[in-house]
């Protein structure tokens, strides 16, 4: 390790800014690891968020473990966030246009709001299997003449 040969060849005084100076290397180097960061350029593959008329649409959402997901906000001229309640993820102010990804490595539900707005709330369903589509389906009734007729069961 360099450290230790720095330390013998440094005088006294100098020694605690190479102590400085590797500390803070180190942590910056931690931070940039394991940090999300918000991009201009959205993953094609990810699963999208509008956040549009103060709202998350859709704002319940279901991905498989390792999946992404992209928040955009498309309202203009008001920022907003996409914070995890726990913590998990802060996606920081996105303004007009701005993005932000996630990428879920474990299962479970990550429920989450704008922290500038925190009436808007949504949630992220990470399933250990492959998601289904997370659009809403439409209940229809048996009553319903434009529902489809049940096929019998033999």
């Amino acid at each position: 390790m360099l450290l230790p040969v720095l330390l013998r060849a440094t005088p006294l005084l100098k020694r605690s800014a190479v102590w400085r100076t590797a500390l803070l290397g180190s942590a910056a180097l931690t931070a940039v690891a394991i940090t999300p960061v918000a991009s201009a350029q959205a993953d094609p593959a990810a699963t999208p968020i509008t956040i549009a008329n103060f709202a998350f649409a859709p704002g319940d959402t279901t991905v498989p473990v390792g999946g992404t997901v992209t928040w955009t906000n498309a309202q203009t001229g008001v920022p907003h966030t996409a914070t995890a309640l726990d913590g998990t993820w802060d996606s920081g102010v996105l303004d007009a246009n701005g993005t932000f990804s996630f990428t879920f490595s474990q299962a479970g539900d990550f429920a989450y709001q704008c922290d500038i707005h925190p009436t808007m709330r949504g949630v992220i369903h990470v399933a250990n299997e492959p998601a289904a589509a997370s659009a809403p389906t439409q209940a229809t009734s048996v009553d319903d003449p434009a529902a489809p007729a049940a096929s019998p069961s033999y």
